[in-house]
């Protein structure tokens, strides 16, 4: 098997994994209204320009590319009067040159701001990446997929070529994201080489563009294309050095890449769904902002409204999750479900009441996930990123004053009135102590994911996994996007990548989590959920926050109960950062020991009976494929059930760890006792199985009682699941 067959092969396998989402939502939707009336007449065609005009056109070849080109066009429109009068006396060249004059006026008005029939955004000024970039494309040197920075592709410019084993390579490559660094570095420089190399790979793509070959005809990149040609072609449209045959050939391409972009396509491979789907939508809201004169191209109009209203309908909840559950992922499809309002209605069209809100909702995920350092949790398939941007845009968007103090890191706007948050349709779970952490580096933070259903390929197997925060770093973090290609990518995914349980040495399924209990009263919060995650076992996770105060530095109690049949491996995971110091072992017990004057961690097992401790290799990335080592620490037991394993997260500041003395009973009815001792305060921790009756008086499902120098100071009690949700912002538990 040749290298390329081995790459096709892994494509193949990605694609599936990727939408092997065992949820409704991932299945081709049926045809919304105005779709399936526009698809009855408008059957595909055999295209005459993708995969068959040549580098080089002979005048006959020109002469029916220019026919082709008129005869897709609407000639009845205002200003084409004279293309209109050259193609009755079938001058096609003539036409398809007057057609062109008509696009430079337009685009001469869009750049300069005037009125235009052209409503695309503007591509912004370059930056330095940008213009290395296009200087690197000068070169055959070509941005695909952004981590592996520019690469060499030999000078016949095969669109198949893989100078990495990642097929997302090929498939990005053909997404042509250079153009654009081109296009904006020409606006700076009006180096006319870029044109000469936007022309040279536009007409060798094109002329190996058989719309049979996967590698460069999946729905997204066939989306990406849509979205994107434009803004290259309207950029380069003055030079000299764009011929007429080159005019012609691309807007031939780029019309017949419209029935691919439509709901009702089939033909290439890939689903039109989730963030896919969007994408093809976009392009073809994209099609009539940039060529409002092709025939049908009010019909584009209704059936990208369409699909969009269908859409956020179907996959966004009342809360605001998208169901891919991801937050790289929710970024980009918040921003598409955004600007698709705004755009779709400067083009006249309404849409329907409650849009807007559910938008507006996707940003209050955001919002209520954000981490004091202005990070966005890396959930799923997602890279680091602050939210600043989505924050600031939404603030503008919805008149929001909290989502203002979060994008402006406290500048501006008014801090949110609650701490913890909850997502209850897509099963994020958020306690914090403070909104942000810049200056005093004190803040706390955990998320815990039950997420409620599986999100689908962009997901991990890592139900109740944490992401813990503390005195401005990252304690415990999920693993980013190692990398979509298998098998690799199933190392990233797996349970054991992830701080939560492991049984048995294998993945959970993807049943969904069940939220039981949360709620903050006074300085404590408590999170209960489980996952039948395995057959014939339980694990049950729950989490008593007690925040930082005047006689505590804060601490969280972890309780994980594993129920069920049989003996088993269980393994509890903790990752780590990357630390640069040591990762001290003692006993039961880890400490990070990091000099750099930010958070460090405390580890300790409260309840130690036949459960060992050993540190075991890990890893994160932050970007694509750029793997971290990190260390993480595992408590193993092999024993029959049940078993409970009890945790001390501790975060501190400093590379001086606190002493704190720790002890922990279970008693005959699964209550869990720990006392935390430092200094003259003495904490005592309570988390139940069940509500229980503390020596036959009040009712305790889980709580803090404090003692500071041997007087009660504090007592916080959970009584039962009856005041579930307090203090807790959520919507649709208002």
């Amino acid at each position: 098997m040749n290298a390329l067959t081995y790459s096709c092969l892994l494509s193949i396998v990605a694609v599936l994994l990727h939408f092997s989402c065992g949820t409704t939502q991932a299945k081709n939707p049926p045809l919304g209204t105005k779709a399936a009336k526009y698809a009855k007449s408008h059957p595909t065609k055999p295209w005459h320009t993708l995969g068959k005009a040549p580098k080089k056109l002979s005048q006959e070849q020109l002469d029916e590319q220019c026919k082709l080109l008129i005869s897709r066009l609407d000639l009845t429109l205002p200003g084409m009067s004279k293309v209109k009068d050259t193609a009755q006396n079938k001058n096609w060249q003539a036409a398809a040159s007057a057609y062109i004059e008509l696009l430079k006026r337009e685009a001469t008005k869009y750049h300069n701001g005037q009125p235009s029939q052209i409503k695309l955004r503007s591509i912004g000024n370059p930056d330095k990446y940008d213009m290395d970039m296009a200087a690197a494309a000068l070169e055959n040197k070509f941005i695909s997929q952004r981590s592996y920075g520019p690469l060499e592709v030999p000078a016949d410019l095969p669109w198949t070529y893989n100078p990495t084993n990642d097929m997302e390579w090929v498939w990005q490559l053909n997404r042509m994201y250079f153009w654009l660094h081109m296009a904006k570095a020409y606006q700076k420089t009006n180096d006319q080489r870029l044109v000469k190399k936007w022309v040279e790979t536009m007409r060798d793509w094109v002329s190996e563009a058989d719309t049979n070959r996967r590698e460069l005809w999946r729905t997204i990149e066939c989306g990406e294309r849509g979205r994107r040609w434009p803004f290259s072609y309207y950029s380069f449209i003055h030079s000299p050095n764009i011929k007429l045959e080159d005019h012609v050939v691309f807007l031939n391409a780029y019309y017949e890449h419209i029935p691919f972009l439509m709901p009702w396509d089939r033909s290439i491979h890939g689903l039109r769904v989730l963030n896919w789907g969007l994408i093809l939508n976009d392009g073809v809201m994209t099609a009539l902002e940039a060529f409002p004169y092709f025939k049908d191209a009010q019909m584009w109009t209704d059936v990208a409204a369409e699909v969009f209203e269908q859409r956020m309908k179907k996959e966004v909840s009342p809360d605001g999750s998208h169901c891919e559950l991801t937050y790289g992922y929710h970024f980009g499809v918040t921003n598409e479900f955004t600007f698709a309002k705004q755009r779709l209605e400067k083009l006249g069209y309404t849409m329907f009441p409650g849009y807007w809100k559910t938008a507006e909702h996707m940003h209050d995920y955001v919002l209520f996930a954000t981490m004091p350092d202005g990070q966005r949790p890396m959930i799923g398939h997602t890279t680091f990123a602050h939210v600043n941007s989505l924050m600031n845009n939404g603030a503008n968007l919805f008149n929001r004053q909290d989502m203002r103090y979060i994008g402006t890191r406290g500048e501006k706007g008014e801090k949110p009135d609650y701490l913890d948050a909850a997502m209850p349709d897509g099963g994020f779970y958020i306690m914090r102590s403070k909104w942000i952490d810049d200056q005093d580096k004190d803040g706390m933070y955990m998320l815990m994911d039950l997420t409620h259903f599986w999100g689908g390929g962009h997901s991990n197997y890592d139900a109740q996994n944490i992401i813990l925060y503390g005195n401005g770093r990252t304690l415990l973090d999920d693993t980013g996007i190692h990398t979509y290609v298998p098998p690799d990518s199933n190392i990233g995914k797996s349970t054991r990548q992830h701080s939560t349980v492991v049984v048995d040495g294998k993945n959970q399924n993807k049943k969904g989590s069940v939220l039981d209990f949360f709620a903050r009263k006074k300085n404590v919060s408590f999170i209960d959920g489980y996952q039948d995650g395995y057959k014939d076992v339980r694990h049950r996770r729950q989490v008593l926050f007690v925040r930082p105060d005047q006689h505590s530095d804060g601490y969280f109690i972890v309780v994980d109960r594993l129920t069920g049949k049989g003996t088993h491996t269980l393994e509890q995971y903790w990752h780590l950062f990357p630390i640069k110091e040591t990762l001290l072992l003692d006993g039961h017990q880890a400490t990070t020991q990091e000099k750099d004057g930010l958070g460090n961690l405390m580890i300790r097992a409260l309840e130690t009976k036949n459960v060992e401790m050993d540190q075991v290799k890990s890893f994160l990335t932050y970007e694509y494929v750029k793997l971290i080592d990190r260390p993480a620490i595992r408590f193993s037991s092999k024993t029959k059930l049940p078993a409970t394993f009890v945790t001390l997260l501790k975060p501190f500041k400093g590379e001086a760890a606190p002493k704190i003395e720790t002890s922990c009973v279970i008693d005959d009815k699964d209550m869990v006792l720990v006392e935390v001792k430092v200094g003259s305060v003495v904490d005592t921790v309570l988390v139940g199985k069940e509500p229980t009756k503390i020596e036959g008086k009040q009712l305790w499902y889980a709580g803090l009682m404090r003692k500071v120098d041997g007087k009660s100071e504090e007592v916080c009690v959970f009584q039962d699941r009856s005041e579930h949700r307090m203090g807790v912002k959520a919507h649709g538990w208002d």
